[in-house]
């Protein structure tokens, strides 16, 4: 669609164009130019102090591409408090923070996402450090184990350290997901710990005979297991919604347990075994290769 030139124009300018030679000045030119400088030196301003717009973003973006080192894999295969993992997600990408994207809450919270790349290199914004809660300590072993309480903290593209965190949807927070069809609860990442920051690992399978025989046990590296919000007693969950943000559209992140009910005993209903998108890995470097001996 062509623009109106009455609105681009002033009423001078429109009467001298084309009706005079290019030497000939006519209209608010003295105006346009003195406005096109204070621009052109407001720019440059900005730009020394790197205060655009444009510049800001960069460093943002920057800084939460920025490569991020990994705990590397452990030898007893087993998960410790302390250890920088990625959170990898059995339908594809990893869980990844976004500082730019602010989350639509009374407190401030910034969104999580699922990154597109199925083999994701570890950078700031996805890299998520396994973290006692406050006033407890890790065990003496250091060891994370299935129905122990921990904090997912992912440093911000500020240097601030940001708690993943979910609550239970009023309608005071409206805490929803974006997706429609489903009854999701949010997830983003938070600045201060509290009791909506608290996770903990259980098995696959939610029968009541593989929890029970699993609390206790070792979380292991580089294998799927589901994180429940404790708070709300709902498992991490992801989806193929789309949210549209600075990296390029990525993929949503909520809490929802994705299982059916079906009647396996007589009398009583069990469920079945999650979806896949409640699994999640905690991924660790790679391991290095083993040195060939001497000869």
């Amino acid at each position: 669609m062509g623009s109106n030139p009455q609105i681009l124009y002033t009423p001078q300018q429109q009467m001298g164009y084309g009706g005079y030679s290019v030497p000939c000045r006519v209209g608010n030119w003295a105006e346009d130019e003195y406005l096109g400088v204070l621009l052109t030196s407001s720019h440059i301003a900005k730009a020394s102090e790197s205060m655009l717009t444009s510049q800001q973003l960069g460093s943002v973006l920057g800084a939460a591409l920025a490569p991020a080192n990994l705990a590397p894999a452990p030898a007893d295969g087993a998960i410790r408090f302390g250890d920088t993992v990625m959170l990898t997600s059995a339908v594809s990408g990893v869980l990844a923070l976004d500082t730019i994207s602010r989350s639509d809450l009374p407190q401030e919270a910034y969104s999580v996402t699922r990154t597109r790349e199925a083999g994701a290199v570890a950078c700031t914004r996805s890299a998520w450090t396994i973290s006692a809660p406050k006033n407890a300590a890790p065990p003496e072993d250091g060891l994370l184990r299935i129905g122990m309480r921990f904090n997912l903290t992912c440093v911000g593209g500020s240097g601030e350290s940001m708690y993943l965190q979910s609550q239970r949807y009023t309608l005071h927070n409206q805490n929803y997901a974006a997706s429609v069809g489903m009854r999701k609860q949010g997830c983003c990442a938070a600045p201060a710990e509290s009791a909506d920051t608290l996770w903990e690992v259980q098995a696959l399978d939610p029968s009541d005979l593989t929890q029970m025989e699993s609390v206790g046990q070792p979380v292991p590296a580089n294998t799927f297991v589901s994180l429940l919000h404790v708070n709300t007693q709902v498992s991490l969950f992801t989806c193929d919604h789309k949210i549209a943000n600075k990296y390029g559209g990525e993929w949503e992140v909520s809490c929802h347990t994705g299982s059916g009910l079906c009647k396996s005993v007589w009398g009583k209903r069990s469920a079945c075994m999650l979806e896949v998108g409640n699994h999640w890995a905690f991924t660790t470097a790679e391991a290095e290769p083993a040195a060939e001996p001497s000869a």
